[in-house]
């Protein structure tokens, strides 16, 4: 579902609906719009694209000049609504606020949501939204070269830029707030200190387990696990499973037992939880199919090709007699939890003297780029080295091919690194070298355009 939103003069209330209304009729979905007037006569109007009717009941609340609106329908929407202030990881849903009586609009955007949400101004007229297509539709677009650039370089875009001058996007742990006036401002309310401890009382086993249970048991039915029988999704079906959830299916992409080595380990976890698994077959005829509807099913471009089993498995359950109302995915789960070990590693390539390193990098950008084996991934290594700081290195993976693939101008590239730093690396301060590695990490993966 994609939520749009419009504050200002009443006169472009149509513009914003008309925008609004031919994206849904391009994605083949509906468009369910509401509208307030403010006190000083402008117009606030918000709506969502999507299959069903939003549950606004759930998802909007309106107390007295106040209007509170949850954009994304996440398990925690509810936390989110009725909470006074926004806390690091109480809930990872955006919380957005309009007061009918000033005027004033604020979005809280958690550290850890998976959601990017983006705002522009037109004047005096605003937009905001969840959707990347949605907004530049609203606000034109411009390519921005640093951004770009930072797709090339590090695989997404840090916020609070996004890949059109016109657009920006909130930062996970900020604030955005626009006053009566019009004039925007950013603060970050998320704090390490303000991480609240888990009670270090019972096994660690039911503690993952209770923790697991208390969001699982949220989840609507029917719903689907995208399964691979691996330790995160593994973990997810035995818990549903515990929880006497007879409605889910799990979805194993496959590429065969030939090729795939989790193929019979799969089907044995499924028995072993009591649970069905529908098989999904690798077929390289539909990537063509799939890549030319691919700005319908993504909003942003698409860096990761763990797109094309994800969009396989979705299409194959929209062929099941009852569709899922929500799937669970592990993907990346035990990421962060192994990020923090890599920084070991790395510390040793950074103790090489740099006269070194530097050679290393030439090699590879002259020779051992289009290479395999030791030397092309030592060199490689070497070249990473060169571009990203250690902690960057530890925390997410960069391509290494800018100076003979693609360049940068020198200062687009110092204003890329200290982007880059402030926002992945900044939100961090305070906690040990391991913990800012692995929050980095989650950070980046829960990035968009």
């Amino acid at each position: 579902m994609f939520f749009f939103a419009y504050l200002g003069a009443p006169t472009g209330g149509p513009r914003w609906r008309d925008v609004l209304s031919r994206r849904a009729a391009w994605l083949g979905l509906q468009a369910h719009t509401f509208s307030r007037t403010l006190a000083d006569g402008r117009a606030f109007a918000f709506g969502w694209v999507c299959v069903r009717p939003s549950d606004t009941a759930a998802l909007v609340r309106e107390d007295g000049s106040r209007l509170t609106i949850i954009p994304l329908d996440t398990l925690t929407r509810g936390e989110a609504l009725v909470q006074d202030s926004p806390r690091g990881f109480e809930t990872n849903a955006i919380r957005v606020d309009v007061s009918l009586l000033s005027g004033e609009a604020r979005v809280a955007v958690p550290i850890l949501t998976v959601e990017p949400f983006y705002y522009a101004g037109d004047g005096g007229d605003w937009a905001f939204g969840n959707d990347l297509r949605l907004m530049v539709d609203w606000a034109g677009l411009r390519l921005h070269a640093l951004a770009a650039h930072s797709m090339f370089q590090y695989d997404y875009v840090p916020p609070p830029y996004t890949l059109s001058e016109t657009v920006r996007r909130v930062r996970p742990g900020h604030v955005f707030t626009l006053s009566p006036d019009g004039s925007p401002s950013e603060w970050q309310f998320f704090r390490p200190a303000d991480m609240i401890a888990p009670p270090d009382d019972g096994e660690p086993v039911e503690r993952v387990g209770h923790a697991l249970d208390s969001v699982l048991g949220q989840v609507g039915r029917p719903a689907a696990v995208h399964f691979s029988g691996g330790v995160d999704s593994g973990l997810i079906a035995a818990r549903l499973a515990a929880l006497g959830r007879t409605d889910v299916r799990l979805h194993n992409f496959t590429a065969g037992p030939q090729s795939d080595p989790f193929y019979n380990l799969a089907q044995d976890m499924a028995n072993h939880v009591g649970l069905p698994c529908d098989r999904v077959l690798w077929n390289p005829a539909a990537i063509s199919d799939m890549l030319e509807d691919l700005a319908r099913e993504y909003a942003v471009p698409v860096p990761d090709p763990a797109f094309l089993p994800a969009l396989a498995l979705v299409r194959d359950a929209e062929q099941w007699d009852e569709a899922p109302v929500m799937v669970a995915t592990g993907t990346s789960a035990g990421h962060p939890f192994d990020t923090g070990f890599r920084l070991g590693p790395w510390r040793k390539v950074y103790a090489v003297p740099y006269p070194l390193r530097y050679l290393g990098a030439v090699a590879y950008r002259l020779w051992f780029w289009k290479r395999q084996g030791t030397a092309a991934r030592a060199t490689s290594t070497l070249q990473r080295s060169m571009e990203f700081t250690v902690m960057q290195n530890a925390a997410f993976l960069h391509g290494t091919l800018r100076g003979f693939a693609y360049d940068a101008p020198p200062d687009v590239r110092a204003a890329m690194r200290d982007v880059v730093e402030k926002a992945q690396m900044g939100p961090t301060e305070g906690m040990t070298s391991e913990d800012r590695v692995a929050m980095a990490a989650m950070l980046r993966h829960g990035t968009h355009m």
